[in-house]
């Protein structure tokens, strides 16, 4: 799948990059990252992507000597402010990094780069990514966070093709437009989530609102509007103010719980 992501390089192609990676980690013995290296390798890579799959290259190599290094003696250091920096460290001494700092390495890496140059709405998937940081942060092991993740996908796709009568549907409110649903529970209430911390700084959070108005009308009869007390990032918890929007609401529209003390 990341192959794919590389300029020119189609499913057809990757596959090639793939099978010659294959053959080259059995010749090697160096496993596959390393085996990326190899002529074989680099000779099935278009000319236009090779200088994505060369960082894309160091990226992985990193990645991979800071988990060799956390195997081989745990502890946590401050992640490097930037890749290339990182990946030049590495060839000297193995840093080991615990997996929120594995995972931010990735993001402010090859793959934070190319997201700015593909996708018009990057900043809004560069947050997202900071979630993921959030998310890893809550693991010592990245042994630990792998199965997890695993897990969650193997969940996933177990999934029948055609939804249950019962199923929840989760989306984006982008996504959203256009559809109803006799409830609706809309998450992430809370200032710098809707709106984005982007917004707020810039002064502009119209776009945000309308957002916000398209959410709440999705819901044919019930809507519950859930506003987190607490965000965790790649820092650790930070708190949050309800959704500026929810002020501009009058009382009489809704109904307050507080959730917060109860185990649902």
């Amino acid at each position: 799948r990341l192959l794919c992501l590389l300029p020119k390089v189609g499913p057809v192609a990757a596959d090639k990059i793939s099978k010659a990676a294959r053959e080259a980690e059995k010749a090697q013995g160096r496993g596959m990252v390393r085996a990326l290296r190899a002529d074989a390798v680099l000779r099935r890579v278009p000319e236009s992507a090779k200088d994505d799959f060369n960082d894309l290259t160091i990226t992985l190599e990193d990645m991979l000597e800071g988990l060799e290094a956390a195997k081989a003696k745990p502890g946590p250091t401050g992640p490097a402010p930037d890749l290339f920096v990182a990946a030049s460290d590495a060839r000297s001494i193995k840093v080991a990094r615990t997996p929120a700092e594995t995972v931010r390495v990735c993001i402010e890496g090859w793959y934070g780069g190319f997201i700015k140059t593909i996708f018009p709405d990057w900043k809004d998937r560069e947050q997202d990514l900071q979630g993921l940081i959030g998310f890893a942060s809550k693991f010592e092991d990245v042994g630990d966070l792998v199965a997890q993740v695993a897990l969650l996908n193997g969940e996933s796709s177990d999934k029948k093709a055609e939804p249950e009568e019962d199923m929840l549907r989760l989306t984006t409110i982008h996504q959203s437009k256009g559809l109803e649903f006799p409830i609706v529970f809309l998450l992430g209430c809370a200032d710098g989530l809707l709106p984005l911390t982007r917004a707020i700084d810039e002064g502009d959070v119209e776009e945000e609102r309308r957002l916000f108005y398209v959410a709440c009308t999705r819901a044919e009869n019930m809507l519950f509007l859930f506003a987190p007390r607490f965000a965790v990032s790649g820092e650790g918890y930070r708190p949050l103010d309800p959704c500026r929007f929810l002020e501009e609401m009058s009382p009489d529209c809704y109904e307050l719980a507080d959730y917060a003390h109860r185990r649902l």
